[in-house]
């Protein structure tokens, strides 16, 4: 398995801030990248990260 190591560093940004917008700020990077990334690394370790809402 080749998992890249930013992912990890966004998961991390995102548990930290509790929430994708300020981790999107917090790396520089748009939400939607953040959701992405977030998205890869759950398929890639076959689970939910995140138990998302929409509040």
């Amino acid at each position: 398995m080749n998992i890249n190591i930013e992912l990890y560093k966004t998961f991390f940004c995102v548990a930290k801030n509790k929430n994708i917008t300020k981790a999107a700020k917090e790396l520089l990077i748009t939400q939607p990248a953040v959701s992405k990334s977030i998205k890869t690394l759950e398929e890639q370790i076959g689970c939910p990260l995140f138990i998302r809402s929409k509040s």
